[in-house]
């Protein structure tokens, strides 16, 4: 399963993508993270549909000091809005550095 996820909230300048990483990395996903533009963070995640949702749990309620989390979306593959990832991540769980839009 692939999933687009989007995190609003005081997300970026703290640290956030890399505890996204560490979270998908030992939660047996695959994917892309990086900030947006816009404030949010972009998450693109792949493997399991409950190891998905466990991330989500944990981007819902963060252990990160520093994280506050107003709004997640979700779009699992198949919904609109999930679209392919921006770019290969080598079958690991990676930050990118390049923004989006």
């Amino acid at each position: 399963m692939r999933a687009i996820i989007l995190v609003t909230g005081k997300v970026q300048g703290i640290g956030f993508r890399n505890f996204i990483r560490v979270t998908g990395k030992y939660g047996n996903l695959k994917g892309l993270v990086r900030n947006l533009h816009s404030g949010q963070v972009e998450i693109y995640a792949e493997g399991e549909e409950s190891d998905i949702n466990a991330m989500l749990e944990k981007i819902k309620h963060p252990t990160h000091p520093k994280a506050e989390v107003e709004k997640v979306e979700i779009f699992f593959e198949g919904a609109l809005g999930c679209k392919d990832p921006w770019k290969d991540y080598k079958d690991k769980f990676t930050i990118d550095d390049k923004w989006g839009e």
